[in-house]
């Protein structure tokens, strides 16, 4: 009897920790129905919040993913428009000598072996860009994800990747960064910051550089401030004026609490000489020996 009654309290007492489901007939006759009410809701609460954290979990993961993927793609896009480039320069060049090397000394050789030169240019172009799709996606799914971690990424996009990419990643910073918070300011990248103090001068649309003002009112630092005056001197839209002044006074403000903490945490230095300081090494001591303190005898 008393081996069945220590049962009981132990599997009453798992089930009020949220272990077990109530273990008899005994205990549930003694539950009324607001408990087993509040019970099944505690369950539902933590299977609820289990499966939300494992979603978030992997959100998180896939959005890295696409990350490191958008910035693998506009680099190597970034390359082959550099390659592009050099192809192009090496084209003009021989078009130029086989149009008018039989003029220069020893490039007479020019004139009857142009074909040569074209077979190597034509194979050279004829090499082709990485896949456009996939940048364009990852730059779409991260825009609709708004995750202030992926702004670096958009921005680097916005500066450097295929005009399609581009446009994708403007409308991501268009929303993400007027939302932008003053923790968020440990996402951005150097060259994230770079490619967004570039969008902020160069940028055509009146819109996406107020968003990026916006933002920097709450991540910006002393690297914008002359960014932010030349917009206000050069412009001429009131709206982005009287957004780059208020941008201003915000990133004014945070520099000088920067400076204050930066000098209230610099260490004191010593004035005193060091050969005038109180406390020196025992053996560099020049008392006599006769003076020093000795026991009393």
């Amino acid at each position: 009897m008393h081996s069945f009654e220590h049962e009981q309290d132990r599997a009453g007492t798992e089930w009020r920790a949220g272990t077990m489901l109530p273990p008899g007939p005994a205990i549930e006759s003694a539950l009324s129905p607001e408990v087993e009410d509040a019970r099944r809701r505690f369950l539902l609460a933590v299977r609820v919040m289990t499966t939300r954290k494992e979603r978030e979990e992997r959100d998180a993961s896939s959005r890295r993913e696409w990350m490191r993927t958008l910035e693998a793609d506009v680099a190597a896009y970034k390359k082959w428009r550099w390659k592009k480039t050099r192809r192009q320069i090496c084209m003009y060049s021989m078009v130029f000598l086989m149009l008018f090397g039989k003029h220069i000394p020893y490039m007479h050789w020019l004139g009857d072996n142009w074909w040569f030169f074209l077979i190597i240019g034509g194979s050279s172009a004829a090499a082709q860009a990485a896949d456009r799709k996939r940048p364009q996606e990852m730059a779409r799914l991260l825009a609709t994800a708004r995750d202030p971690q992926a702004v670096s990424v958009l921005a680097v996009a916005a500066r450097s990747a295929d005009p399609a990419t581009k446009k994708i990643a403007e409308q991501g910073l268009r929303s993400i960064m007027p939302q932008f918070k003053a923790s968020d300011a440990e996402h951005i990248t150097e060259q994230g910051m770079e490619a967004i103090l570039h969008l902020l001068s160069r940028a055509s649309e009146s819109d996406l550089r107020i968003a990026i003002l916006r933002g920097l009112e709450q991540v910006g630092d002393e690297r914008a401030l002359d960014v932010i005056e030349s917009l206000i001197r050069s412009e001429r839209d009131t709206r982005l004026v009287d957004a780059a002044r208020t941008c201003k006074s915000y990133v004014q403000g945070r520099v000088q609490q920067a400076q204050y903490r930066q000098t209230l945490l610099r260490p004191t230095v010593n004035p005193v000489a060091p050969d005038m300081t109180l406390l020196r090494p025992a053996g560099a001591s020049e008392t006599p020996l006769d003076q020093l303190l000795r026991p009393a005898e």
